[in-house]
């Protein structure tokens, strides 16, 4: 139903232009699962620039445009779903864009996914939901093991949400 996977900016390369990254994607981006073919030196863990790729089936609702700064948006949406779980609503800025991300409940089954003008669509919450935190753990984890960094509050936030949305199914 959903694809989410994880890329991060190749050591060196530069964006000036997104019509280059749109024709073009892999010349910039790697996906997360390949980080081990590069030196934990060439990046910056404060700074760790990527995107999360995002399909409901067929639709794109994230691509390589929405690049910004991956473990943050990470730890952003992380945030965000908190908040859906608490109160129904949640936001939050990209790190680095002034492109809102908003998800708020409209049923029972479902919610509104909204980037502030890209993205727009009803989805199915559980599903929705599950999935991103599977997509959140898997990039948390490959990048634990790379930069040896402690993920352990979003390691924390991720569990704990996978037991809040139950009540969602």
């Amino acid at each position: 139903m959903f694809e989410v996977k994880s890329y991060i900016l190749i050591p060196g390369k530069k964006i000036t232009n997104l019509d280059l990254v749109k024709n073009n994607p892999f010349h910039y981006f790697d996906e997360i699962t390949n980080i081990d073919k590069y030196n934990v030196e060439d990046f910056d863990s404060n700074y760790l620039d990527g995107t999360i790729n995002l399909k409901y089936y067929d639709e794109t609702l994230m691509d390589f445009v929405l690049w910004d700064l991956v473990d943050q948006v990470w730890a952003y949406f992380l945030n965000i779903f908190q908040d859906v779980v608490s109160t129904g609503y949640g936001k939050s800025y990209f790190p680095d864009m002034p492109l809102l991300i908003e998800i708020k409940t409209i049923s029972d089954t479902l919610i509104m996914f909204e980037i502030e003008k890209h993205t727009r669509y009803a989805l199915p919450k559980y599903e929705f939901m599950k999935d991103m935190l599977e997509g959140a753990e898997d990039f948390f984890m490959k990048l634990s093991k790379f930069n040896k960094l402690n993920y352990n509050h979003e390691f924390n936030q991720i569990s704990n949400l996978k037991v809040a949305i139950e009540k969602f199914k």
